[in-house]
Formats: structure tokens, sequence, C-alpha cells
């Protein structure tokens, strides 16, 4: 039974390191009360391809939502991910449930993202981009 536990495990293990690796990953901040969105590029391909554009705060319910047009400015289709972390006015993380959500954007395209707060108590977001491992 040991063996067959090792063999089992040895296995998820190989399967882990063969998947392909994740592209990196390009960050943006701000919120209703900041004058500039930042940014930490990671992934200058990306980043010189997908440009955010009209980045549009508002509340719902007691709720942060943020907008954002998302400008493909290359002649080829995008394939990416994105998440969206949420954090209070002290600047701590807010609780959620994380998942990247795949985005796709033709090329010369437009794409509107929109997220909601996970908590009232959001005061600024962090969008995070990075390309995606699906076949174009």
């Amino acid at each position: 039974m040991k063996t067959l536990v090792a063999v089992a495990l040895a296995a998820l293990v190989q399967v882990g390191c063969n998947a392909p690796p994740r592209s990196p990953e390009n960050t943006f901040w701000g919120g209703p009360n900041s004058p500039e969105m930042g940014e930490r590029v990671s992934n200058r391909g990306l980043y010189g391809s997908l440009k955010i554009a009209n980045v549009r705060h508002s509340e719902s319910d007691g709720y942060m939502r943020v907008e954002f047009e998302l400008m493909n400015k290359s002649a080829r289709q995008i394939r990416a991910e994105y998440d969206v972390e949420w954090f209070d006015a002290t600047g701590s993380t807010l609780p959620a449930i994380r998942a990247w959500r795949p985005l796709t954007v033709g090329g010369g395209g437009i794409q509107v993202l929109q997220a909601r707060a996970s908590h009232p108590d959001a005061a600024s977001w962090r969008l995070h981009l990075r390309g995606s491992n699906a076949s174009h």
C-alpha cells in the first residue's frame, strides 16, 4: 500500500512539473481616489499589445465596481487571463475567492472588463494580466 501511495505521489509531482509555465503578469492598480493608475510590467510583449484605457469607478449596493477597457493594439487575437484583487483603505487585502478568468481580444478590438469588489470596505483594486497558455 505504501508503494502504491508513493507511486501515485510521484506521478502527481511529475504531472505538476510538466505543466506549461505561466506567462509573467502585468499588474495595474488604482482606486476612485487615485489620480493615476500604477503599473508594474513583467510581460513586455503583452504590455505592448494590450493597453488599459478609460478606467471607471462606480458604486452599487455599497460595493465598489470598476470597469476597464482593454485595447488590442496588434492585428492578432490576444488570449490572456485576468484577476482582480481588492484592498481596504489601509491597503490590507480583502478576503475573496481569487480565480484567473480567460480573456480574448480580437486584433484591433476592445474588450470591457467589469469587476465588483469582494467586500463593501474596498477602497482600491489591483488588476493582474498574464498571457494565456491556450493555443491561438
